[in-house]
């Protein structure tokens, strides 16, 4: 018992804020973005080659960009802790760990948001994307779907929302 509670206290402070993994987490976060930006300019720049829906790729592109950078600095609570800023109290008052994000509210339709289109992206998919090759808009958009790997990987993990099982549409 003892050293699961050792081991629990070593992944916690692997986890924490500011830690190196969190740290971590926000600049493959911020990479991504940075490589989508790219992408999307290359793909702009090029757009006269482009026929069909393959011009929808550059807003793609674009639009992953900004949710990845979203993400990054979420991650680190858009440099709340860096830069020292206080969180307001209507979003402390919702966030459990009182920083200024919105992955820690505790709103019903954050957490459906979240969760739910979370699965959606991770688990379905992955499914769509292997029956994509029939319809020319997902044969268009599936470079930046996952693959099936995901959501075998996807399927266990799973189990660890078992606190958000009130929320329906996660059911």
């Amino acid at each position: 018992f003892a050293h699961a509670v050792r081991m629990m206290s070593l992944d916690n402070a692997f986890a924490a804020e500011d830690s190196p993994l969190e740290w971590l987490t926000a600049l493959l976060f911020l990479a991504a973005g940075i490589l989508l930006a790219l992408d999307a300019r290359g793909r702009w720049r090029a757009r006269s080659l482009i026929v069909g829906l393959d011009r929808l790729r550059p807003l793609v592109s674009a639009a992953l960009a900004l949710l990845f950078f979203a993400l990054a600095m979420e991650e680190i609570s858009w440099m709340q802790r860096l830069i020292g800023f206080d969180t307001p109290a209507a979003v402390a008052e919702m966030n459990w760990q009182g920083e200024f994000n919105l992955h820690n509210t505790h709103t019903y339709a954050f957490q459906c948001l979240f969760y739910v289109g979370t699965a959606i992206f991770l688990t379905i998919g992955p499914l769509v994307e292997l029956a994509g090759a029939e319809w020319p808009i997902l044969r268009s958009l599936s470079p930046y779907l996952p693959g099936p790997a995901v959501a075998a990987a996807r399927a266990p993990a799973s189990m660890f929302h078992h606190a958000h099982w009130n929320l329906f549409p996660l059911q």
